[in-house]
């Protein structure tokens, strides 16, 4: 017969400790047992020696949770190319880490029917999940409202369920009163092809804006998801509108801008002095060096996609968290305006 494997309370007599606190350090429990780091080490060090390995799953049954927080991204593929990518996994990832927590990603069930989408929710072994909803995905959003599941939206807040945003409306003003102040005054606003709320809010605060500063508006959707030009805003762009040439594209994300500089280096248009071009999101895309960066309102994705995770993990403990956490922009001035 094999070796017998060393207990819990093996661990406990080695390191001259109760077998509460050697439970505490290996569920990581400080907060309702206090543990000593002189103490701590010891416990470590008689795992180490005794080659203890906690049952993962015992523990987990015992506890009823997984130490898992999923991601789900209702917009399907992510391509890990786009800077926004990158920034939203390294906060779901340092923050699940921080917490001794698993990812687990859901996106292969984005296109099935609202019911299976909700289901395979709220049955998932994740402890809780963060939710990135896509455009429609309201209805989505208010029938997981009320559920057991801790869930916890990212980047939009539709009713029903807390979520943690950027301050859309106050940093589209923002964009907006600095191209006032640089007698930027027709411009021309491209929208998005999805109606997302962050999409409407940012499109909203400009307006409003526009309104307040007395700027000319004018506004376009791009020809898809992609953001590419139509043949219509090429033409605006080339010939103005009755107000006059425009002096400024503003978009309401910076892949949106991305698009419109392609254009502006095939056509020969000087950027900005025959055009000024600004942004929201705050991304390196490549036809913006930093020697040349866009104007934009630059959003922490890495940080909202941290508090996601730190707050989902409150829920998950069963404490009350915001309806609404909202994580500000700053207004960054390239040399695009």
């Amino acid at each position: 017969m094999g070796k017998k494997a060393p207990t819990l309370k093996d661990v406990a007599q080695r390191a001259g400790v109760s077998r509460m606190a050697v439970s505490a350090v290996i569920n990581n429990m400080q907060s309702t047992v206090r543990v000593a780091p002189a103490t701590r080490e010891r416990i470590f060090e008689a795992m180490a020696e005794l080659r203890y390995q906690p049952n993962v799953t015992a523990r987990s049954l015992r506890r009823q949770q997984t130490d898992t927080i999923g991601f789900y991204n209702g917009h399907g593929y992510i391509d890990m190319r786009d800077p926004f990518a990158p920034s939203v996994f390294q906060g779901l990832q340092s923050a699940a880490s921080s917490f001794s927590n698993h990812l687990l990603l859901y996106n292969g069930f984005h296109l099935k029917e609202q019911d299976a989408v909700r289901h395979k929710l709220l049955s998932s072994k994740a402890d809780g999940v963060v939710i990135w909803p896509a455009p429609g995905d309201e209805a989505l959003v208010a029938s997981l409202a009320g559920t057991d599941k801790p869930l916890i939206q990212f980047a939009e807040a539709y009713p029903g369920l807390p979520a943690v945003v950027t301050d859309d409306y106050r940093g589209a003003h923002a964009l907006a009163a600095h191209l006032a102040e640089r007698g930027r005054t027709n411009i021309l606003f491209r929208r998005g092809v999805a109606p997302l709320r962050s999409e409407v809010d940012r499109y909203q605060a400009f307006a409003d804006a526009a309104g307040e500063f007395g700027l000319s508006l004018t506004t376009t959707m791009p020809a898809d998801r992609f953001d590419h030009l139509t043949d219509q805003e090429k033409e605006l762009i080339r010939r103005g509108s009755p107000a006059g040439p425009f002096s400024a594209v503003a978009c309401w994300h910076d892949a949106s801008a991305m698009q419109v500089m392609r254009h502006c280096l095939r056509e020969g248009i000087q950027v900005p002095d025959d055009i000024a071009l600004a942004g929201i999101d705050g991304f390196a895309w490549r036809e913006f060096p930093p020697e040349r960066p866009l104007t934009t309102v630059v959003i922490d994705w890495s940080l909202l996609a941290h508090q996601c995770v730190e707050l989902l993990i409150e829920r998950v403990h069963g404490r009350e968290i915001p309806d609404r956490t909202i994580v500000p922009g700053r207004l960054r001035i390239g040399a695009t305006t």
